[in-house]
Order: structure tokens, then C-alpha cells, then sequence
């Protein structure tokens, strides 16, 4: 009986926290983020909120798996190993990005709609630099990377 209430009290527990983080900035979640493994590198993936192409919230694709969503004004991560990766959101020709990530690499990874995106899933995918990534990134909402 104690052991099934702790178990309960975990899973419970472990649902809060994620539904109080989903809430919380960039700036805000570093604090609550567990450290990258040694022996991996971490890709962060972020869409700014735009004007136009908000309604369009293509899945994000690495290596052929799903790993998230493109949602405006949201960011989340994975951790993986080293090695090379491929990017894929949306359709259309700019819509997927490729990259080598090392062991304690950090990789920011944006997508935005692409031009005449009112109606078509076009995407923008691309990597940046952590100088243009931060300051975009800063006060977007985590969102959960997919299971």
C-alpha cells in the first residue's frame, strides 16, 4: 500500500512539474534543466511567434523520428549522441537543415514559416549561432519534446 502511494505520489509529482514548466521562458527553465550528459551533445529547437504562418505547426523530424513540434513563440531540447543529424519541418525546399553535433556540443536549431506561408507548410529551417539564437530564444515557452 506505501509503495503504491509512493509510486502514485511520483507520477503525480513528476506531471506538475511538467505542466508548470510548459509555463516557463528559456531564461527561466535553465535553471530547471538537467545537465547534458558528458558523452552527448544538445539540440535546441525554437520558433519565434510571426505574424503571419502561426496557424502552421509542423512536426519536427531528426533522422527520420519525430522529436516535437514547430509551435510559435515555444522552444525545447534533445540530447544525443555524437554523430550527424537531419532536420525536417514542414515542406517546401528550406525546410530541412543538417549538422555534425560533438559531446558537449550545444546546436540551436530555428524554424519560421517560409514565404507564402498563409496556406502551405512551408518552413524556414536552419541552424544558428549561439549569438542569434539567445536572444530569440530568451523569452520563448518550453514545450516538451516528444517521447
Amino acid at each position: 500500500m506505501l509503495r503504491a502511494f509512493k509510486t502514485i505520489s511520483i507520477i503525480v509529482g513528476g506531471l506538475l512539474l511538467g505542466a508548470c514548466a510548459s509555463h516557463l521562458s528559456y531564461s527561466e527553465m535553465q535553471a530547471l534543466m538537467p545537465p547534458k550528459p558528458a558523452d552527448k551533445g544538445r539540440i535546441y529547437f525554437y520558433r519565434e511567434s510571426a505574424f503571419i504562418g502561426n496557424l502552421i505547426t509542423p512536426d519536427i523530424v531528426v533522422n527520420g523520428k519525430i522529436v516535437g513540434v514547430s509551435n510559435p513563440g515555444t522552444f525545447f531540447y534533445i540530447d544525443r549522441e555524437p554523430g550527424n543529424y537531419e532536420v525536417i519541418c514542414g515542406m517546401g525546399i528550406l525546410n530541412q537543415t543538417g549538422f555534425a553535433l560533438a559531446a558537449g556540443q550545444d546546436v540551436y536549431v530555428r524554424t519560421a514559416p517560409g514565404t507564402g506561408s498563409i496556406v502551405k507548410s512551408t518552413m524556414v529551417t536552419e541552424v544558428v549561432d549561439l549569438p542569434t539564437a539567445i536572444p530569440a530564444i530568451h523569452d520563448l515557452k518550453y514545450a516538451a519534446a516528444a517521447k
